[in-house]
């Protein structure tokens, strides 16, 4: 039985003339219910524990193609590290993304806002769109880091 949920990505996927499969409403579920940033090899494990029949290929491939239509949104970290949130509906905010324990955490900031449009009007640049993510290392990293170094 299709709940809401799945009204809401049909519509979405069918803008793009595309089907809600059920290899991509598993998916789609699983990193809706999530509320967080998961890993596509996180959502390959755990759909495969929960018994789903479906190839790491079609939940790394489904990923991608929920974040071109955006429906879903990734961190701009390479892989392994990129990850994957439902974005129908959420908020505009940025991350910051942890290079040691991967630990991302979202943020928004109306300064960042500010100034991307003014450096946007004084070009003469219509923004249509933004991701910012910034990359260190988070606290706890950063101690583990400096208890390490001689």
């Amino acid at each position: 039985m299709p709940d809401r949920a799945d009204s809401d990505i049909s519509a979405l996927l069918a803008n793009g003339s595309l089907r809600l499969t059920r290899p991509r409403r598993l998916i789609w579920r699983h990193l809706a219910a999530a509320g967080a940033h998961a890993s596509a090899e996180g959502i390959y494990q755990a759909l495969r524990r929960g018994r789903a029949p479906l190839g790491r290929a079609t939940v790394f491939r489904t990923l991608k193609l929920f974040a071109r239509l955006g429906i879903a949104a990734s961190t701009d970290a390479a892989a392994p590290r990129r990850r994957f949130e439902a974005a129908a509906g959420k908020a505009h905010h940025d991350h910051m993304t942890c290079l040691g324990c991967g630990t991302v955490v979202e943020f928004t900031s109306l300064a960042i806002e500010r100034l991307q449009e003014a450096e946007a009007r004084r070009r003469g640049f219509q923004i249509v769109g933004h991701s910012l993510e910034v990359t260190g290392y988070c606290p706890r990293c950063v101690a583990a880091r400096g208890r390490r170094r001689p």
